[in-house]
């Protein structure tokens, strides 16, 4: 996985947990927030996926980067 596909990966996370954080604000307790914030960190900080065969990135088309 590229760098851009792991920025384009963290970046669907954070979009993830700000729509988890606008619906559940007032029913979901504090913690779950701090929770789902720490995992974004550790997805920013380490650099490394692991293998798995179903992903929605697998539904993108990516240019390649002859044609870039």
């Amino acid at each position: 996985m590229g760098i851009g596909a792991m920025s384009a990966s963290a970046s669907l996370l954070i979009v993830a947990v700000a729509a988890v954080r606008a619906i559940g604000r007032n029913t979901l307790p504090k913690y779950t927030f701090v929770i789902l914030w720490a995992i974004v960190l550790v997805r920013l900080l380490l650099p490394y996926s692991l293998p798995h065969q179903f992903s929605l990135f697998s539904l993108i088309r990516w240019p390649s980067p002859a044609a870039l």
